[in-house]
């Protein structure tokens, strides 16, 4: 049986879950825009996010926070 407690707990990750894929979604844009020449990994796609913050998404911005 699912308590309250475990109810709110299942929702949070859910709500969070959502959010994190409409931020990945709304900047994938943006990566391709100022990233595309970047190969992924080792942070190297954040960095490039990072450098073009001010022309970026605030979505994007707040996923990497």
């Amino acid at each position: 049986m699912m308590t309250n407690n475990n109810l709110e707990t299942a929702l949070s990750i859910k709500t969070g879950a959502a959010a994190l894929d409409y931020s990945i979604s709304a900047s994938a844009a943006d990566v391709d825009r100022y990233c595309l020449d970047v190969e992924p990994g080792e942070g190297r796609l954040v960095s490039g996010i990072k450098a073009n913050a001010s022309r970026v998404c605030p979505e994007q911005i707040t996923a990497l926070k």
